[in-house]
């Protein structure tokens, strides 16, 4: 995916694109950055959200937590 050619997401938008169990630790540094960290925090969280958006990720944690491979192998991806 090219992000050069789309705006920003929202706030809103990076935390939805979040994991479940990474929203709230997300939601909080967002609200809680200053206006000198929100810059960073925000592309952050974003370019976390969109390595959480990976073709075929959810298969491939299932598959590790049935015995098919190593999760940390897909984290580290």
């Amino acid at each position: 995916m090219d992000i050069s050619s789309t705006p920003d997401p929202t706030v809103a938008e990076v935390i939805a694109m979040q994991d479940p169990g990474d929203r709230e630790a997300c939601r909080s540094e967002l609200e809680a950055a200053t206006p000198a960290t929100f810059p960073k925090i925000y592309r952050r969280w974003w370019a976390y959200g969109l390595l959480a958006q990976r073709d075929g990720r959810v298969e491939r944690y299932v598959q590790a937590h049935r015995g098919g491979g190593d999760w940390r192998e897909i984290s580290a991806a």
